[in-house]
């Protein structure tokens, strides 16, 4: 109800605000002369959307906000190279078979499992490297039978249901499961790739490829065989055939297909368990177009728009039937896939750059001095990007040559006050902080119901009577004239002193006078 609310309101041009009843807070806060600034950290407040001041004297330049973020560390170990062993040879004794092998072998797709993350090369070399702990240090190698070398296209799925990895080429597949040290893998010589530009799913048993044009096909995961079913098309979109059709992405999410057509838009069907499909007409249509990937989990879903000279992110929620976007973000760099990886983190990944997103801030609200994209996660191709750790606190990003592991730190907004070149005296100023959680709000309340609290600042500004530099002046001064004043105590005394003995000679020439007068009159 909350997100009909919210559309009826914006198609209406009515005040979408959906702000819980405000708090207030009053803050009193001294600045001395040791204290020059004040700081505060909003850790109980969720994300912080925005941060406004209101007042009627200086007092609202006082504080400058820092916005929420993520601390990204990479740990001591850098890249784990996977597909080469001549990293431990010297440059000078790599041969021309080395060199080869080392620029010829690379890793080219990856899929997760609730044993780790298995990563295929294009010698057919699978790799699976155990995330169950704190560290992926577990790392086992197989090589698939029947592969072909340097097979640089080739696609590699997961299905939960069988609890086996599938590697599709361009004319068979490898069914195959880690065993202990050995490997499982049996051929399918039957499956012939579609001619289209593929993206395959798998869920539950059952595999979806998007072929642009033609549709998308429906598999069914079954023993040692992918046995096609069915297909959907343009008419199960739209309940009509239309040319302007293109199919090139898909995201399964529990019960939910979400489909994506470049020309139209985000199209959702509901899946059961028999492979049988039907359209949700509830949800609609979200119409967009030279759409390029998306991305689905819980209730956020991205898709990654890619024009001539830019790209654009479009985030939006889910709930139940009902979809309402939240933001869009335009960047320069190219882009290709987004990684969710919890309800508040995704990862965008680039063809070089790679960007940080936080999700649940709608446009409405946001400062646009906040998260707009310009945190770089990582430079150089990435494959992909997974959460790992007892803790959920560290990400393995695979490259084309080995991975990466990275621990991550979410770090909150804080606040930070200075009062500069104000005046002693006593100053107030207002705060509007509007964040996605308060004291207020319940933890059954909807996501896009967002919270403000009003911050009543009183600043008591205390100055020292005297600068530092006038401090500093005046005590070179009281130096010299203390300086002066001994001088010229010392020249009173010395003077005093040769008065005294003066008078002393002449009182004793007086005396010697008077008594040569006596004699004589004697």
């Amino acid at each position: 109800m909350l997100i009909i609310f919210i559309l009826v309101t914006t198609t209406l041009q009515l005040n979408t605000s959906l702000i819980i009843e405000k708090e207030i807070k009053q803050e009193k806060i001294l600045i001395n002369g040791e204290q020059q600034t004040f700081f505060q950290q909003f850790d109980d407040y969720g994300k912080i959307l925005s941060i406004n001041f209101t007042g009627n004297d200086i007092s609202k330049t006082f504080c400058q906000p820092f916005y929420q973020g993520l601390s990204l560390t990479i740990t001591p170990e850098g890249l784990v190279p996977l597909v080469t062993q001549q990293v431990k040879k010297d440059l000078d004794d790599l041969t021309e078979e080395d060199l080869y092998i080392g620029y010829r072998e690379k890793l080219i797709s990856l899929a997760n499992s609730p044993d780790g993350v298995c990563v295929l090369s294009s010698k057919g070399n699978v790799y699976l490297i155990g995330t169950n702990g704190r560290n992926p240090v577990n790392i086992k190698n197989q090589t698939l039978p029947h592969s072909t070398f340097n097979q640089e296209i080739a696609t590699l799925i997961y299905d939960e249901k069988s609890r086996y990895f599938f590697a599709f080429y361009k004319d068979h597949l490898i069914k195959f499961q880690f065993q202990q040290e050995q490997l499982d893998a049996t051929l399918n010589s039957n499956w012939v790739s579609p001619s289209k530009k593929m993206r395959l799913v798998a869920s539950n048993g059952w595999l979806y490829c998007t072929q642009e044009e033609d549709g998308l096909l429906i598999y069914q995961i079954s023993h040692n065989e992918v046995n096609y079913v069915s297909s959907i098309k343009s008419i199960d979109l739209y309940n009509k055939t239309i040319d302007n059709f293109q199919i090139v992405d898909v995201a399964v999410f529990e019960d939910r297909l979400y489909i994506l057509d470049a020309k139209n838009g985000v199209s959702l069907f509901n899946i059961y368990f028999n492979g049988t499909f039907t359209k949700n007409n509830k949800f609609g249509i979200i119409n967009l177009q030279d759409c390029h990937s998306i991305s689905v989990k819980e209730q956020t879903l991205i898709v990654l728009q890619n024009f001539k000279s830019n790209s654009q992110v479009v985030e939006f929620y889910i709930k139940d039937d009902e979809w309402i976007q939240i933001r869009k973000y335009v960047t320069k760099s190219k882009l290709q896939r987004a990684d969710i990886i919890d309800d508040n983190l995704v990862i965008i990944r680039g063809l070089h750059d790679h960007k940080i997103l936080f999700t649940k801030m709608t446009e409405e609200y946001l400062d646009k001095q906040n998260h707009q994209l310009e945190n770089y996660f990582f430079n150089g191709n990435l494959l992909g990007v997974e959460k790992y750790g007892d803790n959920n606190d560290s990400l393995l990003a695979v490259s084309p040559h080995g991975f990466y592991q990275f621990n991550y730190i979410y770090y909150s907004t804080f606040l930070i006050c200075n009062s500069k070149d104000a005046k002693s005296g006593l100053y107030q100023t207002n705060m509007i902080l509007k964040s996605t959680n308060c004291s207020k709000k319940m933890e059954s309340q909807e996501d896009l119901l967002y919270c403000q609290t009003d911050f009543h600042y009183n600043f008591e500004i205390r100055r020292p009577l005297f600068t530092a530099e006038q401090q500093q002046n005046y005590f070179y001064i009281v130096i010299l004239l203390s300086i002066m004043i001994i001088g010229l105590s010392y020249i009173i005394v010395c003077c005093y002193s040769r008065y005294k003995k003066k008078l002393q000679i002449m009182k004793q020439i007086n005396e010697i006078i008077k008594a040569n007068k006596a004699q004589q009159l004697k």
